[in-house]
């Protein structure tokens, strides 16, 4: 059984110790770290080294290229895996692993045990502040997160914790002939590879934590709160709407990548009626087939106004 982790930093210095070292102290040991830096200007290059020259399990792809994009740069790392793995492992620079972590999503994954299809895990994790200190056990409930996502839903609200997937080796399949014009149009990687799983395959979201999800300055993609007071003060709503009418455009793109690469021809269809409908067709469209479906009758209501 062979594990392949993909890491993709960027002026990490602060907190990528106690990554690498969370996955180092894994009961799972047969596993491969493999690293890509985006031009860090602190000291993360010289972490990773001492690292390398530590462990053999640890890696650093060194061809000095240059995304300035998180999903840019785990899409360029994913395109250099061993195609012989049997998972691959989403990392964060800034997190901290469980021990069981590795151990416990390969169980998962063994269980449902299906070698043809593409198939992922998503797993919950708690929050934890930059000292470390643990503030939230649950993200998942904290944050109202869909825990029965499927593949309509998932086209408008992306529940994978990117930073605790793990996947097998025919998602890859999917991935490797991503053209850098089509990289542009997905909003998250994380996303992109639950839709394939939840399309083609299987997805399944695990309500364990088995990460500690740090928050920090720094986070290109954080964790926030729903709650009543960003939804009835006037600033953070108008602030949702830019936010919505933005994604709403970079959704649309997201599905006709998405569009070129499933097989399932259910989904292929519910996206082309998805594409295609004129508004108020299309808000009807979306409420008959379940994709505005959420946890929270307030999200679903949402959604169906906004899309």
């Amino acid at each position: 059984m062979s594990v392949q982790i993909i890491m993709a930093t960027y002026n990490g210095e602060k907190f990528i110790r106690e990554q690498i070292e969370s996955i180092i102290s894994q009961t799972f040991t047969d596993w491969k770290l493999i690293i890509h830096d985006d031009g860090s200007t602190d000291n993360t290059l010289t972490i990773i080294t001492e690292y390398i020259e530590k462990d053999s399990r640890i890696c650093l792809i060194n061809d000095n290229l240059k995304f300035h994009n998180s999903s840019a740069n785990f899409f360029h790392l994913i395109k250099n895996i061993d195609k012989n793995t049997d998972y691959i492992c989403l990392c964060d620079q800034d997190d901290i692993w469980l021990p069981q972590k590795l151990e416990i999503s390969i169980n998962e994954m063994e269980k449902i045990g299906n070698k043809s299809l593409p198939v992922c895990i998503a797993t919950d994790v708690c929050l934890i502040d930059s000292n470390g200190k643990k503030y939230v056990d649950s993200f998942w409930k904290y944050a109202n997160i869909n825990t029965k996502s499927n593949f309509r839903s998932l086209i408008l609200e992306n529940t994978a914790t990117g930073c605790t997937m793990i996947f097998n080796s025919i998602v890859l399949e999917y991935l490797y002939d991503l053209t850098n014009e089509e990289i542009k149009n997905i909003i998250q990687h994380d996303w992109f590879i639950a839709l394939i799983c939840a399309s083609d395959g299987i997805y399944q979201q695990l309500c364990i934590p088995l990460v500690c999800y740090r928050q920090h300055d720094g986070n290109v993609v954080g964790a926030r709160k729903t709650c009543l007071y960003n939804k009835l003060n006037p600033k953070e709503g108008i602030k949702s709407l830019k936010r919505i009418k933005t994604l709403k455009k970079r959704i649309f793109l997201q599905l006709e990548v998405l569009l070129g690469k499933i097989q399932d021809e259910m989904s292929k269809k519910d996206i082309k009626k998805f594409l295609s409908t004129k508004l108020l067709k299309h808000k009807i469209f979306s409420i008959r087939n379940g994709f505005c479906k959420s946890n929270y009758f307030s999200k679903s209501l949402i959604k169906v106004l906004l899309y």
